[in-house]
């Protein structure tokens, strides 16, 4: 049964109870506004389809660590846009995953090149070299894919966590 309003004057004694997100310790601001959440959903769904991409192209093979690497990374990106389109609390702690993938893949990535491009120079010799220069090229491309998105969702994390609270990952 529906309750009428309360006439002017008359508390109102049946009024909802309030929501725990708002009370003053659990409220969250928000991590992003409106227009930067539409561009960070764009920026991690062309990213997640960039590397996706690349798993597809780059290693030598579909199984290679490299490439289960790529897709994971590639599926975190999607998932936190997609999870970005939701309540906070589900972005936060796709945000969170996203940022450790991204700051954890970045020496893999390096270590996997390095170890490739001392390969190659052993095997192919002066040859080895050039490939060692177009091996640095995508290793540089994939730092530019992670390593921002990294430190940019982990400034966010750490500068929009509740007051008296350490960000969650």
């Amino acid at each position: 049964m529906a309750r009428s309003k309360p006439r002017s004057g008359e508390p109102d004694s049946g009024a909802a109870a309030p929501e725990p997100d708002d009370e003053p310790e659990a409220r969250e601001r928000a991590l992003l506004s409106p227009a930067a959440r539409r561009a960070f959903v764009a920026a991690t769904g062309g990213l997640g389809l960039a590397l996706g991409w690349a798993a597809l192209r780059l290693p030598w093979r579909p199984d290679a660590p490299l490439a289960v690497l790529l897709w994971v990374l590639a599926a975190a990106n999607l998932g936190t846009g997609v999870a970005s389109l939701g309540a906070r609390r589900h972005m936060r702690r796709a945000l969170g995953a996203l940022v450790v993938l991204s700051l954890a893949a970045a020496p893999v990535f390096l270590g996997a090149l390095v170890i490739t491009s001392v390969t190659m120079v052993r095997m192919f010799g002066a040859l080895g070299w050039g490939l060692t220069v177009a091996l640095a090229a995508m290793g540089w491309l994939l730092a530019l894919a992670t390593l921002p998105l990294g430190v940019i969702g982990l400034r966010l994390l750490r500068r929009r966590a509740p007051d008296g609270h350490h960000a969650e990952a």
